[in-house]
């Protein structure tokens, strides 16, 4: 079996251990377990997911069907703010016209799509559509991305050369050879490429190199030839070569066109016109014409090299690439751990003049690394930065994910967390509340809470997984709830367990966290883990009705849009708690029994 064939079947695998094929059938299918690959190996480069992540992707996100448009899936990359389209094509027949034609059909579906135009559509496609629209934040600058891969080889090259893609509109092809090497690369974690060779445009002599010295690295600035970058890309895209590389690169249709107007028109001018790329290797060697690389990875470039890689064609004239070459003073002395840093110090330093998240400046503050080492106690790798390597068998989580959980769960914002990750980073208010205010690292009982918090989110995505598959539980908007309003019941829970605790008596103190109190709260037993699963069926029933009665005065608001808002929130909580204090006054030996399940937030 080869990489794809394994990747799918390791999917299946998972739904089986957990579903039974009789109540998700179309899931099943192995063309759609295809797509999901292709999805959670490019998109999300994620070969430790969950299978409770299955049901939700394909509730929000598929759209294969009649009148798809040439559409599989689609889903919105907030990190990169891409707007993408999935085509995939389970055959070994595919060939470069008919991808032509597929790729074709998407791009008029997106531009009709863009208008808002669903004539010729199907409901699903819209419905969806908007949907993912809702998620986009009103400063986000979207581009469209399409990615198309298939089970047959073919020349993407050809394809690329015909299709005609209009401006904000990126492409990305992968026959099955790339597929299979992108999925393997996905398996095998952040790497490497362990020995390489450049060419250079000139011989330079062993006695005139031109290198820079600290105390601590040592480096050169060469000219490379563009057919030595293409070998490079070509050999090494999937072994490596981009793995640290502080951005993912993203297709930029207008300068990316720039950047091939000069490879195929004016060669000559590439050098004065592009900053080329940066390389930072454990050790080098300038030999005459070449520069030999070892242990290596471009941190700056990734487009440069990728454009070069997919648009020079050999036997054309070569032209020079500025790059430059970077290594620790004495390798030798490093430790894995060190090395690994200095590779990522080199490509956030390299990258630093780049539009960045406001995360990424807080990746090297004492708090976040500080509350990384705690969490590592607990075997939870806690991502606060690119090229960073999680230790094996360890859980991750990124930091705007874990930042979006307690700004829910403890300030009680799950609208803004959702909808404005990066604020949680850039206002010194609600970064100071999250990371710096609560103190984690002076306190075991604090590193116990966040530890739970991150147990408890797992949790309420498996229930989620299970009533998506199952239909237990299920309200008339329980996909769209699940799919877009996780924060909302991470929230609820956290107006619980304050509520519970004897922490606050009512919204208004809950809502006012200035004392917090942190502990211990979740119990890993089957029986508590039913009491929480009624929790979060009654909490997803209440913002159902709320949702509706919202929707029945303003059809066009949808479930994204609705929880989007504190507002919306707030008026949820109120609800919840006045339920719940009810239960607490009185109760019947049925109402008890409920208020009982609540009790599962206690702390220990």
């Amino acid at each position: 079996m080869d990489n794809t064939d394994l990747a799918i079947q390791k999917m299946s695998d998972k739904l089986t251990e957990s579903v039974k094929e009789s109540k998700i059938p179309t899931l099943f299918r192995k063309e759609n377990l295809f797509t999901l690959v292709v999805y959670n190996y490019i998109v999300e480069e994620n070969s430790n997911y969950k299978w409770s992540d299955l049901p939700k992707q394909f509730d929000n996100f598929f759209v294969n069907g009649s009148n798809d448009g040439g559409i599989d899936m689609i889903y919105y990359d907030e990190s990169s703010t891409t707007f993408g389209f999935i085509q995939t094509k389970l055959s070994k027949n595919v060939t470069v016209n008919s991808t032509i034609a597929e790729i074709d059909k998407t791009v008029r579906t997106i531009e009709q799509l863009k208008t808002k135009d669903f004539k010729g559509l199907s409901e699903t496609l819209r419905r969806k559509y908007l949907d993912v629209m809702d998620r986009v934040s009103d400063d986000d600058e979207i581009s469209y991305e399409i990615i198309f891969a298939a089970t047959s080889d073919f020349d993407k090259d050809k394809v690329r050369n015909k299709v005609k893609l209009p401006v904000g509109i990126g492409l990305s092809i992968y026959p099955k050879t790339e597929l299979d090497n992108k999925i393997r690369a996905v398996e095998e974690g952040i790497q490497r490429v362990a020995d390489g060779k450049i060419e250079l445009i000139n011989k330079i002599p062993k006695n005139n190199v031109n290198e820079y010295q600290s105390k601590t690295m040592i480096g050169v600035s060469v000219s490379a030839k563009a057919s030595s970058i293409k070998d490079l890309y070509d050999h090494d895209k999937d072994n490596g070569l981009f793995d640290l590389n502080v951005r993912k690169f993203v297709t930029k249709r207008a300068i990316d066109n720039g950047i091939v107007g000069t490879i195929h028109k004016h060669p000559s001018e590439f050098w004065f016109l592009n900053n080329g790329l940066t390389i930072a290797t454990s050790t080098y060697e300038v030999d005459g014409d070449n520069i030999k690389l070892h242990d290596f990875s471009v941190v700056n470039g990734a487009q440069t090299t990728t454009l070069i890689g997919e648009n020079f064609k050999l036997g054309s004239e070569d032209f020079p690439v500025p790059v430059k070459v970077i290594a620790p003073l004495n390798p030798d002395t490093l430790s894995d751990i060190d090395k690994d840093q200095f590779f990522s110090d080199i490509s956030e330093a390299t990258n630093s003049q780049k539009p960045i998240k406001p995360q990424d400046l807080k990746a090297n503050t004492r708090e976040l690394r500080m509350l990384q080492k705690g969490l590592g106690q607990f075997g939870i790798f806690l991502k606060i930065k690119q090229g960073t390597r999680a230790p094996k068998g360890s859980d991750t989580i990124k930091i705007d994910d874990l930042a979006k959980l307690i700004y829910s769960f403890v300030n009680q914002l799950p609208g803004s967390a959702r909808s404005s990750v990066r604020s949680l980073f850039e206002s010194k208010e609600k970064y100071d509340s999250i990371f710096l205010r609560p103190g984690y690292d002076q306190s075991q009982e604090r590193l116990y809470f966040v530890r739970d918090l991150i147990s408890l989110s797992d949790k309420v995505s498996q229930v989620q997984g299970e009533v998506l598959s199952t239909g237990d539980g299920a309200v008339g908007n329980t996909a769209a709830i699940y799919g877009n309003g996780k924060l909302a019941i991470i929230a609820l829970l956290g107006a619980i367990y304050q509520y519970i605790n004897g922490d606050a008596k009512n919204v208004e103190e809950i809502n006012n966290n200035d004392d917090y109190h942190y502990g211990k709260f979740v119990d890993d037993t089957e029986e508590a883990d039913n009491s929480l699963k009624a929790i979060i069926i009654e909490a997803v029933s209440l913002i159902n009705a709320k949702y509706e009665a919202a929707n029945a005065l303003n059809p066009d608001v949808t479930v994204t849009n609705y929880l989007k808002k504190d507002k919306s929130y707030q008026s949820i909580v109120q609800t919840f708690i006045s339920n719940l204090s009810a239960l607490k006054v009185s109760p019947t030996p049925m109402q008890k029994a409920l208020y009982e399940n609540y009790e599962v937030l206690k702390r220990k």
